[in-house]
């Protein structure tokens, strides 16, 4: 009789970590098997944690934090614009939002024109 698996202790950020850390090794496995049960252990931890994470709009200082990384765009004023853009820092220091037929840089997130996500918004988060 196999025993059950309780749920885990270790906060999700750690487990994260250690996940990364960890060298996975097998007598009983091919290394082609061994990496992808550990790429798709690692993208269910991801998942996991993008779950839990409230998606509020990003502020300034969270955006300038991640250059290069993906962000999902609302354009209030043409929504059909809106759409996944990454975060760029511009030689001027602004923060800036490439997108595959525009820019967008952060005056329009003061003024409103823009609203940046961590992933698209459901429903009422816009």
């Amino acid at each position: 009789m196999s025993k059950k698996l309780e749920p885990c202790q270790i906060p999700l950020d750690e487990l994260i970590h250690i996940f990364e850390a960890c060298k996975l090794v097998s007598d009983h496995f091919t290394p082609e098997a061994v990496t992808a049960a550990y790429v798709e252990g690692l993208a269910a931890l991801h998942a996991r944690r993008a779950a839990t994470e409230a998606n509020a709009p990003l502020t300034l200082d969270e955006l300038r934090e991640m250059d290069g990384e993906p962000v999902y765009l609302v354009d209030t004023e043409r929504p059909q614009k809106s759409g996944w853009s990454l975060v760029g820092l511009h030689y001027t220091g602004t923060t800036c939002f490439v997108m595959q037929d525009d820019t967008y840089y952060e005056t329009a997130i003061h003024t409103g024109r823009i609203i940046v996500y961590r992933r698209p918004p459901e429903g009422g988060e816009v």
